[in-house]
């Protein structure tokens, strides 16, 4: 198996309890009124349900949700570590481990993400 076949594929986000965590804080600094902080956490678990990666056999990665594409962008990939920058700036650095990929992103809570198997 070459390395792009390990990393080819379409993988699933998981809202994990720290990320809901790291969203509720943000979200309490950002937003004053409980009702519209609510409301804007319900779209982030409702984006999240949905959010996966997929990364093509030309070494391209795509960020969606629900058929929304957010970013398409070039990964550099090295062994089990590959990297991107996405449109924002924000240097993105993933991990492959089996089926899974693990993100690290500055002043992010690490991401997982599952290989969705055809």
């Amino acid at each position: 198996m070459t390395s792009a076949d390990r990393w080819v594929g379409t993988y699933r986000f998981h809202f994990d309890q720290e990320m809901e965590l790291f969203w509720r804080d943000r979200l309490e600094a950002e937003v004053p009124d409980p009702p519209a902080r609510d409301a804007a956490l319900a779209e982030i678990r409702s984006e999240a349900q949905g959010a996966e990666l997929e990364i093509t056999s030309d070494w391209m990665i795509a960020s969606r949700s629900r058929g929304q594409e957010f970013y398409r962008t070039s990964l550099t990939v090295d062994g089990d570590t590959a990297r991107f920058v996405k449109p924002s700036g924000a240097n993105v650095t993933l991990h492959l481990s089996g089926d899974a990929i693990i993100a690290d992103e500055p002043g992010k809570p690490r991401m997982r993400f599952t290989r969705i198997v055809p």
